[in-house]
């Protein structure tokens, strides 16, 4: 292989090269001349220049072909500027390779080679242009430096030649969607090279590494990163513009207000510069509107929701003219709206964008989604269905631009059946989405872990615990390849895997997941403090409750309601969860009355949210029936359990460990009525679902054994009362041989 010398050239060099040619001559153009010069010694371009103007590379420059040379040698000026007191030298392919040989480099050998010298000279400095098209996002060469940059941790500058900073200053000030569409979408897959080898090779050796989404999402951040930081240069220099070049301001801070916002969670520096835009507006209508609708979003961002509702109503009070203006503000209030729970207001508001743009307008795709939202949050599953489906339609219809959003609304859908319990469409909604992303992204990527999550989540609802932990493992070692062992995915993965375990009785290694979550989230930042608090101590109750300690469940559960109740509405699930789990501890300690309040409780809340005879419905109503059977209440607690059993039973066969459960409790009661036959048999069904559905050692197993024994004293058959009751208690031995 032919090594590449980590030697660059001074600024003085560049400045006489571009000397002896044309002002416009290219980097392609240069090159060729350089190849003339260097014919007759075969040899680099260094190799022929003066000694003093050569020295150990310490700046990287990554640049296109097509540039115009120019461009660089103005950018290596500012460069060596900032850096007074120590010359630079600057590496340049066409300069410091040798341009008549042929490399014919290996995936392994051009990561290495390129490796070594970005990561030698620690300085790496991509040239962005020209705009609105920067050419560096689009070529193999160029997105494989900076992908090779951020693998070895090298300092990455990006620089825009002052020539195009005029536009770019000009499409901010416009619409800073444009910059985020300009600088996103970054596919080493769909670049081009002038040899097509080189792509080939490219490629083969970011595959390699699994390298292609930690390349797509850091490179974006990157380039947006750079154009805040342009952006509030440029606004920083204001006064340098003269009124004919650049007069709106007050437009251009909004629109870096409202690119900040999007770029980072800097939202305070968003607001100070949506108040700069208000200041800024004086009495121009367009200029006001702009600035409220910034200010509104540095708001919503900070959940400051009622402060954003009212500079967005101050936006559409004063672009009250602009129907298109009016639609997007009323997107975003039905946002804020939505997010503030206030889901009458929001569906009212979404409704109207959905009336007034056309199905094409990416609004109309965002209102469906929300009204399906608020339609869930009110408890309407129809309606609900409805507007998912048609947002999933259209999404269908524009199915080849945008196949991964197709994805994502597989995954919206599938989310919403998981929800409602229809376990067979959310599966195949969320395996057309794995199938999509496996097709269409390369490697390792979260998107794929969140499939196969989804899955996991669908074979843990239908009782198919070990298809669950098969799917669990898949999606966790998915994370551990794109972000390591110590992201907030691998959390959500082991609190499912500790979830998984509880249902299967294998509290030990339950313990050991949900440890291992909260030693993650503790050394992490988290987006919602409480609601990760909750879950640590839910679980830890949960745990408790499997290990028979019912007063350390209770508290741990009553700790858990108290940090529930801050929650919002959006979460009230997660409280009725919880009320449930602490009646559970309640009955176990035969505190009946509150146990009965808390289920009472936590059925009103699924019943806001849930469609009737969804499957958490049913389980509030297995639990009544079991607290009046044990207060005595026989025919109450019959008529319970009997409607239960046969609404799940026809929705779910004897697939499901809550039909076992209930036929427990049937069992029990037919036994304490003395209808013994009619309790063995119901016992016997109950025994062949938990057989099929958990390990052989758990103790629900054990109890019906010990039941069967129970009936079989009371029916005199005493073979078959000492060999059910043997049953029984090797199985509690096994789990717990002291």
């Amino acid at each position: 292989m032919n090594e590449l010398r980590v030697i660059g050239v001074t600024y003085d060099c560049l400045i006489n090269i571009l000397n002896d040619h044309d002002d416009k001559i290219t980097t392609r153009e240069l090159n060729e001349s350089l190849k003339e010069e260097t014919h007759s010694n075969k040899c680099s371009y260094i190799d022929i220049i003066e000694k003093k103007d050569v020295g150990r590379a310490t700046c990287y420059i990554s640049h296109c072909w097509d540039n115009a040379f120019i461009e660089i040698v103005s950018i290596c000026r500012e460069y060596q500027a900032k850096t007074t007191g120590k010359r630079q030298y600057f590496w340049l392919d066409f300069l410091t390779q040798n341009q008549h040989v042929d490399y014919n480099w290996s995936p392994e050998e051009l990561k290495s080679a390129l490796g070594k010298i970005i990561k030698l000279t620690n300085n790496f400095l991509l040239i962005l242009s020209p705009w609105p098209s920067p050419l560096s996002l689009v070529r193999s060469w160029c997105i494989f430096e900076l992908y090779t940059a951020i693998r070895v941790n090298a300092k990455i500058s990006i620089k825009m030649p002052h020539s195009h900073m005029l536009q770019f200053a000009n499409e901010l000030q416009n619409d800073f969607h444009t910059v985020i569409t300009n600088l996103s979408g970054i596919s080493v897959q769909d670049s081009f090279a002038t040899i097509e080898n080189d792509k080939v090779a490219i490629v083969d050796a970011i595959k390699h590494d699994d390298g292609f989404y930690h390349l797509s999402v850091v490179a974006e951040q990157e380039f947006l990163n750079w154009s805040v930081d342009a952006g509030k240069s440029v606004f920083g220099k204001q006064s340098k513009y003269s009124s004919d070049v650049f007069i709106e301001w007050s437009a251009f801070a909004a629109n870096l207000s409202m690119l900040l916002n999007h770029v980072s969670t800097n939202s305070k520096e968003a607001m100070k510069l949506a108040e700069k835009a208000i200041a800024l507006s004086s009495n121009e209508i367009e200029l006001q509107r702009t600035a409220y609708q910034a200010m509104g979003k540095a708001h919503g961002k900070l959940e400051n929701y009622d402060k954003a509702i009212e500079y967005f109503s101050k936006a559409k009070n004063v672009g009250s003219d602009d129907i298109d203006f009016i639609i997007s503000v009323e997107a975003e209030l039905g946002i804020i709206h939505y997010n503030k729970c206030d889901y009458k207001m929001a569906l009212d508001l979404c409704q109207n964008v959905i009336k007034q743009s056309d199905k094409n307008d990416k609004r109309h795709f965002i209102a469906l989604n929300y009204c399906a939202l608020c339609y869930e949050e009110l408890g309407n599953f129809d309606a609900a269905e409805k507007y998912h489906l048609k947002a999933f339609d259209i999404c269908k219809k524009q199915i080849l631009p945008k196949i991964l959003q197709l994805a994502e609304e597989y995954d919206k859908v599938g989310i919403f059946y998981l929800k409602y319990a229809d376990y067979t469409t959310a599966e195949a909604m969320f395996r057309k989405a794995f199938e999509l992303r496996d097709t269409h992204l390369l490697g390792s990527h979260p998107h794929k872990g969140d499939s196969l999550k989804n899955i996991a989540q669908v074979k843990f609802g239908s009782c198919k615990y070990n298809d669950a932990q098969q799917f669990l493992k898949k999606s966790q070692e998915m994370y551990g390849k794109v972000f390591g062992d110590h992201h907030i995915k691998i959390v959500e993965v082991y609190n499912l895997i500790g979830l998984v375990c509880c249902a299967q009785g294998r509290v030990e290694k339950a313990s050991n997941m949900f440890s291992k979550a909260m030693k993650i989230q503790k050394s992490s930042k988290k987006s919602d403090e409480r609601l990760y608090k909750w879950e640590n101590v839910k679980n830890i109750g949960l745990l408790e409750l499997c290990k028979g300690n019912w007063n350390e469940a209770c508290k741990y559960l009553q700790e858990g309601l108290k940090i529930s109740y801050q929650f919002s509405d959006h979460l009230s699930l997660s409280v009725a969860e919880n009320e449930m789990l602490l009646g559970d501890a309640y009955f176990e300690l035969e505190i009946f009355d509150e146990a009965m309040k808390l289920y009472e409780h936590s059925l009103k809340l699924r019943e806001n949210k849930l469609k009737p005879y969804h499957i958490d419905i049913i389980k509030i109503h297995c639990r009544t029936a079991k607290v009046l059977h044990r207060k005595g209440e026989l025919k109450f607690s019959l008529k319970s359990c009997s409607d239960s059993l046969d609404i799940l039973q026809t929705k779910f066969g004897n697939e499901n460990i809550l039909v076992a459960d209930l036929l427990f409790l049937r069992g029990q009661l037919a036994h304490d009525m003395k209808n013994y036959k009619e309790s063995m048999e119901y016992f016997e069904s109950c025994l062949e679902i938990r057989k099929s559905i958990l390990p052989h050692e758990h103790l629900d197993i054990a109890d019906v054994y010990n039941y069967m024994s129970l009936v079989c004293l009371n029916t005199g058959d005493a073979p078959k009362y000492l060999k059910y009751h043997r049953k029984s208690i090797d199985i509690q031995q096994e789990d717990n041989p002291n």
